[in-house]
């Protein structure tokens, strides 16, 4: 079994697992909690799962998951007991069926024109697009609009074509004012970070 967790899986590369007939098992969980708090059945590659025993999950009011049970730590060295429930600063919905999925991180959010982006989902929607390897998108300052997103990606594909497929799926201020190469990691990394790529965008947008 393939065991895939730590942030939210992109759908194209879950299904291509599934296609595949990897046995990959979606899971959500943290250091805090042990490591897992949900997990899929293999091959279910819909969802991050539903809760494991001795855990708990909730969503909050905000959107953001919290979690608690019998694995969850007793807190940070020299900092306050964890309490009963633990905010991961991750955004998500249960499902009718009481799966979990994964949508954004909480600080990852900026607004502009007066609306919230999640980069996330811009992320989400450039891995639908045909030739998008990887993406990442980060906000960076307008002087119109307070913050506008820039997204970096990796694939053979042009920035005209990513315009129109993003603009068929998303609305207007949604849609990244500019497209850049996705440079490699630093040593030691899966991915670039988005302070990194934030810079590199400022950089590009004078």
């Amino acid at each position: 079994r393939v065991l895939l967790g730590g942030s939210a899986i992109p759908k194209p590369l879950a299904k291509s697992a599934a296609d595949l007939e990897w046995p990959v098992v979606l899971s959500y969980g943290m250091t805090e909690t042990g490591s897992l708090v949900t997990a899929t059945r293999p091959g279910a590659v819909d969802s991050s799962g539903t809760v494991l025993p001795g855990r708990k999950l909730r969503i909050a009011e905000n959107g953001e998951i919290q979690v608690g049970g019998d694995v969850l730590f007793e807190g940070y060295l020299d900092g306050p007991s964890a309490g009963i429930w633990h905010a991961t600063g991750d955004l998500g919905r249960l499902d009718e069926q009481g799966r979990l999925h994964v949508e954004a991180r909480l600080d990852n959010m900026f607004v502009s024109g007066g609306e919230n982006i999640h980069p996330e989902a811009v992320e989400r929607a450039l891995l639908e697009l045909p030739g998008v390897e990887s993406a990442m998108v980060v906000g960076v300052p307008d002087p119109e609009f307070g913050t506008r997103p820039v997204a970096f990606i990796r694939g053979e594909v042009s920035a005209t074509d990513l315009e129109a497929g993003l603009r068929e799926q998303l609305p207007a201020f949604m849609v990244p004012v500019a497209f850049l190469p996705l440079p490699a990691p630093g040593q030691g990394r899966i991915k670039p970070s988005r302070s990194t790529l934030m810079e590199l965008a400022r950089q590009a947008r004078p």
